[in-house]
């Protein structure tokens, strides 16, 4: 979690045997991590991560609440080390913890632009989900709920972007609008696609 790759390495090249506890079990004694990976990614420990997939670890391992490497780094803001593991292509990109945040929504609700940048750029991402009892707030809903407009940016250039998605109850431009976000109400109100009814067709927006 402290970065030193070169004791890391070090360990590594000492024992076979090590080397198979470090990189492919989930190891007792992580704490909040689970695993070494889980420990580097939320770390941002990028070279640690690069040498440890370099020997075969594995990053599907699991953290406490079902936190994968993924959603540590991209949780944490570190954009560098969720780069690496988007590259990999060895982590799905929307595997959700176990409260049904995705790595992405994760990002949003703590502001960390760049990961959100990074995230949107694979096109599997999902952004219109909401969990599977319907109560998860999409990506856009939450980001226009805390007034981030920046990141509503982002996700409006999305070509597959549903900006009507409700999630409990409340649709992206309603949350804007109950949270104070005028800004973000006027990006929304700009699209052709957008209703100013309540998902239930009750309310209009400009009642």
């Amino acid at each position: 979690y402290r970065g030193s790759d070169q004791f890391v390495h070090t360990m590594l090249m000492a024992d076979p045997g090590l080397r198979h506890y470090i990189t492919l079990a989930t190891t007792p004694g992580y704490g909040p991590f689970g695993s070494a990976f889980n420990a580097a990614a939320a770390a941002g420990c990028n070279r640690v991560v690069r040498m440890l997939l370099a020997h075969n670890a594995t990053p599907h391992n699991l953290a406490p609440m079902q936190r994968n490497a993924l959603f540590l780094a991209a949780r944490n803001g570190r954009a560098n080390v969720v780069k690496l593991l988007l590259h990999s292509g060895l982590i799905d990109p929307n595997v959700p913890d176990s409260h049904g945040i995705s790595p992405l929504l994760a990002a949003i609700q703590e502001g960390h632009e760049k990961v959100v940048r990074l995230l949107l750029q694979i096109s599997e991402v999902k952004l219109n989900d909401t969990g599977r009892t319907g109560n998860i707030p999409t990506p856009l809903v939450a980001a226009a709920s805390q007034g981030k407009a920046r990141i509503v940016r982002m996700l409006l250039k999305r070509p597959d972007i549903d900006i009507n998605r409700s999630a409990y109850g409340t649709s992206p431009i309603f949350a804007a609008a109950g949270n104070g976000h005028a800004d973000i109400v006027s990006l929304l109100q700009c699209r052709c696609d957008i209703s100013l009814f309540t998902p239930d067709q009750s309310r209009y927006l400009l009642n």
